[in-house]
């Protein structure tokens, strides 16, 4: 009996065989994602927190940013708030807003 099929071909149809490979592919993909995935998070040994530097660590990269900065209402604002930093009149001034009443005092 003689065969059509060239050696080595095996019986499994042409159109079978594309979708296995791409199943292959696409699962080689997944688990070679998921290994670098876990790899980068491995390196990180801690996470990242973010903390206040201070306006003079600004100063050094970014010096008339700061400059500019320095005079503005928002500069004095981040000022730690003490007898010298809070200018409002905090002995019983009032405020009337929308119905409201607002009275500014010291504890």
């Amino acid at each position: 009996m003689r065969s059509d099929n060239p050696v080595g071909q095996g019986d499994a149809p042409p159109p079978l065989r594309r979708p296995v490979a791409l199943l292959v592919v696409a699962g080689v993909l997944l688990v070679a994602t998921l290994a670098l995935m876990l790899a980068v998070r491995a390196g990180r040994s801690r996470p990242v927190v973010a903390t206040y530097v201070g306006s003079e660590r600004c100063e050094g990269c970014h010096p008339s940013e700061t400059a500019a900065w320095r005079p503005s209402n928002h500069a004095r604002a981040m000022q730690v708030a003490n007898e010298k930093t809070v200018l409002g009149d905090f002995n019983g001034a009032t405020l009337e807003h929308r119905g409201k009443t607002w009275r500014f005092f010291r504890k």
